[in-house]
């Protein structure tokens, strides 16, 4: 079926010192694309300083800057670290002229782009800081809040990246409708919105920018059934593999916590043993060999939660996907007097006790770490953020199941056969 594919440009803005952040955000705009070209018609490109500004003149440098990037873009991303940046003639630094652009096309249109801004907070060294650059980013920061921005902070690459992907793959799948973003209220945040940095970024909207594939009649945004089923499947079979390697990373440190906490207890009897033979060489010896294997399964815990992160966040993405496509499938076979529904169905049953299955994996490795005692400052923090991503994976797993089984009996013939969960 011919259809419009539409690019969206995404504008990254920040000074030197986020480097790193401009160049992962360029991957995942390729990794997005490959994905949204099949489900939503839309393909992503990113521009910014200084790998898409040629050389130029104008009254200054930043009006060059303006001068090229026009408002031919759909999404601004800022970022600022612990440097803002030079002054313009304009504003304090090239990213806060910016982003004062961008949000005044908000607050004109809001349906003509979408606002974006990160802040990352790493351990750099406090020798090598600005204070001056570092105070102008705090002020910065704390003055958005009272203009209705929302943000997000990170502490790394890593984190940004996952950051940075779920919002961009939120953003199509719930604000882009038939070509355009749809309208969003620019009114400043009501006094009861809290910190900034608990919060979604805010979304801000888009021009139109459509490559013809070829000309066709009728409403060339919209998808038919068939795309919507093939994006559904297609997102089912990734939510499936994420979740097999979330089962595999969740038993192998299942069992490693096991091994460590069994040489632990061996260990910690040698100490009773020891007990009374007070500041005896043999007893600090196995004090410092209780704490180390204890310290290893901390880093055990460590590794896992690094590992588990993008596995996490590939779930959230293609779970939103799945029900999104799935819906518009339904909706669009009902439009067109085509309501069996039968195979799909069956597909989506059959992912609900696979999604169960991951579920009981995780919640048996909660159930193995409650019951390892906190024997270092180390082992308490790594089991702490272990225990926050273990929970908010089963929370989640938890919802997608019963929107699954709310799904199913929105189309027809009852809640699914099985009683997984």
């Amino acid at each position: 079926m011919a259809r419009t594919l539409h690019q969206l440009t995404i504008f990254v803005s920040g000074p030197s010192g986020v480097d790193s952040e401009k160049a992962a955000l360029r991957v995942v705009a390729k990794e997005i694309s490959r994905r949204s070209e099949k489900t939503h018609s839309v393909t992503l490109r990113v521009v910014g300083w200084p790998d898409d500004i040629r050389p130029g003149v104008s009254t200054d440098a930043q009006s060059e800057v303006n001068r090229q990037i026009g408002t031919d873009f759909d999404i601004y991303i800022g970022i600022l670290g612990s440097r803002f940046g030079t002054p313009t003639n304009a504003s304090g630094s090239g990213t806060e002229e910016e982003f004062e652009r961008a949000l005044s096309r908000f607050q004109e249109d809001s349906t003509s782009v979408r606002v974006l801004f990160y802040f990352k907070h790493d351990a750099e060294d406090p020798y090598s800081l600005d204070i001056q650059q570092l105070e102008r980013v705090r002020s910065f920061r704390g003055s958005l809040g009272n203009r209705g921005v929302l943000f997000r902070d990170f502490r790394d690459t890593n984190e940004f990246t996952q950051l940075v992907r779920e919002h961009i793959d939120g953003l199509i799948i719930d604000e882009w409708r038939s070509a355009k973003w749809i309208a969003l209220s620019a009114s400043p945040a009501p006094d009861h919105v809290g910190s900034p940095s608990q919060h979604e970024t805010p979304a801000i909207p888009m021009s139109d920018h459509s490559l013809d594939i070829k000309d066709v009649q009728g409403d060339e945004d919209e998808l038919g059934v068939l795309d919507y089923v093939a994006g559904f499947h297609e997102a089912s079979g990734a939510i499936v593999e994420a979740m097999s390697r979330i089962s595999e990373a969740t038993i192998r440190v299942g069992e490693e916590i096991q091994s460590r906490a069994a040489e632990t207890n061996v260990v910690t009897e040698e100490l009773e043993k020891q007990k009374g033979i007070g500041g005896s060489r043999a007893q600090q010896t196995l004090l410092a060999k209780a704490r180390a294997t204890v310290d290893r399964t901390a880093a055990n815990l460590d590794e896992f939660v690094t590992g588990m992160t993008p596995n996490i966040e590939e779930y959230k993405i293609h779970n939103r996907a799945l029900f999104d496509n799935m819906r518009r499938a339904f909706h669009a076979s009902t439009e067109l007097a085509q309501p069996d529904n039968t195979e799909n169905r069956r597909a989506l049953a059959e992912l609900i006790p696979a999604i169960h299955q991951s579920q009981e994996h995780i919640m048996a490795l909660q159930s193995s770490l409650s019951r390892v005692p906190a024997l270092t400052g180390r082992f308490k923090r790594s089991r702490k953020r272990a225990a926050a991503v273990l929970g908010e994976l089963v929370a989640g797993m938890s919802f997608s199941i019963e929107e699954a089984r709310a799904l199913l009996e929105e189309m027809g013939g009852g809640p699914a056969a099985d009683s997984a969960g």
